[in-house]
């Protein structure tokens, strides 16, 4: 909802509607005229022309928040004119014990708000006190974000701009004005209430507060540096009258620390810590780290980047949501949209993991409550899993790396995941359930579902695929050994037909609990598969013993591996599948149609074999089966389920398929409170579950890399799964397995050139989309490509240097 005039607002409520306001606005925004003729100086931003604070909508924040990060400490924006909030939070600003084993097993915090009031008294009158020509816009390949706004009679433009630092963890903000002396702001920093319960305290140069949670000690400050005018320290903040431009830094602490036995430094070293974060940022001024920080942002979100058609950014976000949902939306309108969504999900995840040990939580990095949905918490029976899906295919490797080590971590000896190991009945291995906090403890739900170990497993393996780095993987193989020791022990042959099976699982978060379930027995058989892969390539280094790897042998060809089939009867209906069709097996014993089965279920548990794993390919004697099952679940979902099926219907390469569901996963989601099967985008591009869960975010953005490039086979496939719709366009550095950097452009739904880097990977075959190139060039000289029978093109192993290929 765009700019909203208080008189139109005051008959709404006298006729008899009910408007809710966000309870979280601290000040009734001004009267706001939006920048109708503004470019975007990238084509790759979001843009508005109102500030979150004047959309009157529920939950504000997280329908036009704007999110910024480094991987560990975020902030979201309101762009706000009266009042502008920073709401900040940091990666390990947690409640809750690492003794948790239950319902109350901790929340990530909302760290607090820096608001920034502007007290000239320009803005007061709602009639007179108009905000002209406002804009803010979020960058997203330098991760810089900015607000501007003219004064009432049109002659002094004010400009905020934001950014967090990738080095000394701050977050900035500047606040300059088209002329000296008119900047007149008020700087308020409070704690995140009720979860936090400390008071700031004032100096002539910002504020702090600090306090303490079950486990961790936390504490946060800001720090100003101004241009002229006076400093005031108020019982209400920090008053800034007549500068000619402020700097505010603002950083927040705990002392978790991961390699400690209480998880805990010393509490009273934060303050220290944070003045010498402050004196690291103002020694080396905001100009340097403003370069310094974009510089680094932009080497990694360059390295991928997708443009659909020749699209053009010229409405606003929220403006362009809406045409991508009318019927008579422009082509330029779907590609833009569709092209901002996937670069929007590489921006969110080079913001929400780094730094650290510890994975991206249900929502990246940012929560602005006490008690978040689902605690904000490591969910692990799919959705830490999907935050991660996108990185290695969109050269994000080194993103990878907070969940591996945090897996790597948790699961050493002596650790809360060998607990939970003995405490499912096992004397080996490690394991966790399905809710987990960033000190170890559990939450109650679900502690059957110990084939996290597997899952979690599949992500260790799968970096080496595409790293094809050995000291990483000696590195990783303890740990999915361990996993591995853990179902050595566990699994029993089944009374039936004999073959081995996982005792008790049940398929997330769906139907019976029985012995045998296919999601399980699928991750169990590539986890076995896995290890002893990496133990023939490490030889002589792989820890395994003698009777491991006689016992790791035997499972391998005798365990059920999940792909058993049944006849679909007809009982939901034929419109997607026929009675008599064949159908992917859920449960080894019970029917697909059981009391407490649902047709069309968010969770697809059964088809993990078609993705994220690769044991059904379209060549499978399965692959019907599968797909007729995917049909079954229908396209309407959550939308982190939604986000699943793109990547389903992209690896049975049936792009156009694919494509219908990205288009139901781009509808704008109406309320915070909307149906929950019905997913859908915020304004700001956040993913609907509903509520906001970012893993909706990264399942869409894997999606279509998996449509325009898949490696999961012998050949490395091209535009696999490329819909009508897309009949031009171009992606810059795709990354198939073996580190082969793969950039495309394609007119007529056809091929015109291909760049490939291929520095690791010694035998790499490529199926240029059934094309014949009629030009291959290494340093401008021709070359050919030997072609094998199934017509792919071999691309040998080629140190820095590239092919370029080309097609008429």
């Amino acid at each position: 909802m765009k700019t909203f005039n208080r008189f139109v607002l005051l008959l709404i409520v006298l006729c008899g509607f009910t408007l809710r306001v966000a309870a979280a606005e601290p000040r009734e925004e001004c009267r706001i005229e939006g920048f109708k003729d503004f470019k975007p100086k990238d084509p790759i931003s979001l843009w508005y022309t109102t500030p979150a604070t004047a959309t009157y909508v529920d939950n504000a924040w997280m329908e036009y928040g704007l999110p910024i990060g480094n991987g560990h400490l975020g902030a979201m924006l309101s762009g706000g004119v009266r009042t502008d909030e920073i709401q900040f939070n940091e990666k390990t600003l947690w409640s809750g014990r690492a003794t948790d084993n239950g319902a109350n097993y901790g929340n990530y915090q909302n760290f607090g708000s820096l608001y920034v009031d502007e007290i000239s008294g320009i803005y007061d009158s709602f009639v007179k006190g108009v905000a002209r020509n406002y804009v803010r816009t979020l960058n997203l390949p330098d991760g810089m974000a900015s607000a501007e706004f003219s004064s009432p009679d049109n002659k002094v433009r004010f400009y905020r701009d934001y950014f967090v630092t990738m080095s000394c963890n701050m977050i900035v903000a500047q606040y300059k004005a088209s002329e000296k002396g008119k900047i007149n702001l008020r700087f308020r920093l409070e704690a995140g209430k009720p979860g936090l319960q400390a008071q700031t305290v004032y100096d002539t140069n910002g504020g702090h507060f600090q306090g303490q949670l079950e486990t961790l000690a936390y504490y946060a400050a800001f720090k100003l540096s101004v241009s002229g005018g006076t400093v005031t320290v108020t019982d209400e903040g920090i008053e800034v009258r007549g500068a000619n431009s402020v700097v505010v830094a603002l950083t927040g602490l705990t002392n978790f620390d991961a390699d400690s036995p209480t998880l805990c430094s010393d509490a009273s070293a934060l303050p220290q810590k944070a003045q010498s974060l402050f004196s690291e940022f103002f020694r080396m001024g905001v100009s340097y780290m403003a370069i310094d920080t974009f510089q680094a942002r932009q080497t990694m979100f360059s390295a991928c980047w997708l443009r659909l058609g020749d699209c053009q950014n010229v409405k606003p976000t929220d403006d362009l949501i809406d045409a991508y949902n009318r019927p008579n939306a422009t082509d330029n309108d779907r590609r833009m949209l569709e092209s901002l969504y996937f670069n929007f999900g590489r921006y969110l995840a080079i913001c929400s993991s780094g730094y650290d040990d510890l994975p991206s939580n249900l929502q990246g990095i940012w929560n602005n409550l006490s008690e978040a949905p689902w605690h904000a918490d490591i969910h692990s029976n799919i959705n830490v899993q999907m935050n991660y899906w996108p990185v290695e295919n969109t050269n994000l490797s080194q993103l990878h790396m907070p969940f591996l080590k945090y897996i790597m971590r948790m699961s050493q000896p002596g650790g809360r995941w060998e607990q939970y190991a003995r405490d499912s009945g096992q004397q080996r291995g490690w394991t966790c359930f399905t809710e987990n906090n960033i000190f170890g403890g559990t939450g109650a739900y679900m502690h059957n579902y110990v084939i996290a170990n597997a899952w979690y497993s599949t992500h260790l393996w799968q970096h080496y695929l595409y790293t094809l780095d050995k000291d990483y993987l000696l590195q990783a193989y303890p740990t999915m050994l361990s996993a591995a020791q853990f179902w050595m022990d566990r699994l029993r042959p089944d009374s039936v037909d004999g073959l081995y099976v996982c005792p008790q699982e049940y398929s997330p978060e769906h139907g019976p609990t029985e012995d045998g379930v296919a999601h399980a027995q699928q991750f169990v058989a590539e986890l076995l598969d896995n290890v002893w892969e990496a133990t023939q390539i490490l030889g002589s280094k792989a820890t395994i013993s003698k009777q491991d790897k006689k016992r790791l042998q035997f499972l391998r060809s005798h365990i059920d591996r999940g792909l058993g089939t049944e006849t679909y009867t007809g009982q939901w209906g034929e419109d997607a599948v026929k009675a008599g069709a064949p159908i992917l097996r859920e449960w080894k014993h019970a029917p697909y149609n059981n009391a407490l089965a649902q047709p069309q279920h968010r969770h697809l548990s059964h088809l993990a074999a078609l993705y994220p794993l690769s044991q059904i390919t379209p060549s499978s004697p399965y692959f019907e089966a599968a797909i007729n099952s995917l049909r079954l679940r229908g396209d309407e979902s959550t939308g982190w389920s939604m986000g699943w099926k793109i990547n389903l219907w992209a690896r049975a390469q049936d792009g156009n398929q694919a494509y219908k569901v990205l288009q139901r996963a781009l509808r704008h989601a109406k309320s915070y409170y909307c149906d929950a099967s019905s997913g859908g985008i915020y304004y700001n591009l956040f993913c609907a579950h509903a509520p906001f869960q970012i893993d909706g975010n990264f399942g869409a953005t894997a999606g279509v890399a998996e449509m325009l490039l898949q490696s999961h086979t012998a050949t490395i496939q091209l535009l696999p799964a490329l819909p009508d719709a897309w009949d031009a366009g171009q992606v810059e550095g795709l990354v198939a397995r073996g580190g082969i950097e793969v950039s495309m452009k394609w007119q007529n739904h056809r091929l015109t050139e291909v760049v490939l880097k291929n520095e690791k990977h010694a035998d790499a075959w490529i199926d240029f989309a059934g094309q014949t190139p009629t030009q291959v060039l290494i340093e401008e000289k021709p070359v050919s490509l030997k072609r094998n029978a199934e017509g792919a093109y071999h691309i040998p192993i080629l140190k820095e240097k590239t092919y370029i290929v080309r097609f008429e």
